[in-house]
């Protein structure tokens, strides 16, 4: 009896020492107010993966082991593993290389410092402030009201003012976001369930959303369609399959770029590619999202892409479900009397999805797909 205590005891020292090391060398960077995604990665993608990988996380173990006191922890820790390692590929794989105009002085910003430069409001004539510039802490947003809203540097109403503050940001660091690999995250997530097929082959449809932000929109040199903060992305269609060998094989299928309030699926072959990640762009002001450069024509605007700089966005990725404000109703970014110039709303699971309203749909949607991109 006393043997195994030890052999409890060792393998908990074990078990502790490996959490930390997963913590240090974690699926993203850790960053101020930012946790690890390691916990979600696990428990979010696996009603995806589960069902695909079941077989495959049930290893036998050999020698003495087998049967013993340590048999079903060693499994434990070797299905994790192999677990972590999989998750940590396929939502890797496909995270875009996303090319910006040469014109656009606004990258890609940290949400956070988004929000530790701004005040909290609530919406009404005229609107109240409920938490000073400098003292919003993120994590407080989840309890903040529908009615409230972001404002950024504190700029005044209208549209002619706001331009103003966008032109002089520009020579700011903090707004105009930055390029180099890991400085700023892509965020994460799934909201529609996968497609589960078991004939003729195992296999599985996913859905991996890849959202950025951006501090600014500025859309028209005559205010029209600016406003504060900018949440723009993509989502990927990704098949898994179960090879003979029990091993996990993925290939994108097909990738939706939001526009504006709308967007399109493109097939795997209308998109450039470096390695399995898929080259889109991004355009000037707008920050919409579309598969080549050029020029396109909206019911509004017109969108220019170029291929100016690019974010390799694999190199910092986070779960937006663990981002501290994850689950804020309010608007992102001054309010406005029009809304499509006031601030976006936060990507959520209901709502805010890349498509939109995809959720009760995917087996249509994937079967569309398919027959389109002729799988």
């Amino acid at each position: 009896m006393s043997k195994r205590i030890v052999l409890l005891a060792f393998f908990f020292i074990l078990l502790f020492a490996a959490k930390k090391i997963l913590h240090r060398n974690g699926f993203v960077p850790q960053a101020e107010g930012r946790p690890s995604g390691r916990k979600l990665a696990q428990s979010e993608f696996s009603s995806y993966l589960e069902p695909l990988l079941k077989p495959e996380l049930v290893w036998k173990t050999r020698g003495s082991l087998k049967g013993g006191i340590l048999g079903k922890p060693m499994r434990l820790i070797a299905s994790r593993k192999r677990y972590r390692e999989r998750l940590d590929e396929i939502v890797r794989s496909y995270a875009p290389r996303i090319w910006w105009h040469s014109a656009d002085p606004f990258g890609p910003m940290d949400p956070l410092k988004f929000v530790q430069k701004s005040s909290l409001w609530k919406r009404g004539a005229p609107a109240k402030q409920l938490t000073a510039q400098g003292e919003l802490k993120p994590e407080a947003l989840k309890g903040a009201h529908s009615d409230s809203f972001l404002r950024f540097e504190d700029p005044t109403y209208g549209t002619g003012q706001m331009r103003n503050w966008a032109v002089e940001a520009l020579d700011k660091e903090d707004y105009s976001g930055s390029f180099e690999p890991g400085t700023v995250p892509i965020f994460w997530k799934v909201s529609a369930s996968p497609v589960i097929r078991n004939h003729p082959v195992r296999q599985a449809f996913v859905f991996i959303e890849y959202w950025y932000h951006v501090a600014y929109s500025h859309a028209t040199r005559f205010g029209v369609g600016n406003h504060q903060g900018d949440w723009e992305g993509m989502s990927v269609l990704v098949e898994l399959r179960l090879s003979e060998r029990k091993e996990i094989q993925h290939q994108a299928i097909a990738a939706f770029l939001a526009s504006h309030e709308g967007g399109q699926w493109h097939c795997a072959r209308e998109l450039g590619w470096v390695d399995r990640h898929p080259e889109v762009y991004t355009a000037l002001g707008t920050h919409a999202t579309y598969a080549k450069s050029g020029h396109f024509r909206t019911s509004v605007l017109e969108d220019q892409t170029n291929r100016g700089r690019h974010w390799d966005s694999w190199h910092w990725l986070a779960p937006l479900h663990l981002e501290p404000y994850f689950g804020y109703r309010g608007r992102w970014g001054e309010e406005q009397v029009v809304g499509f110039m006031s601030g976006p709303f936060v990507p959520e699971d209901e709502t805010k999805t890349i498509p939109k309203q995809v959720r009760g749909r995917e087996e249509a949607l994937v079967a569309e797909i398919e027959k389109r991109c002729s799988l």
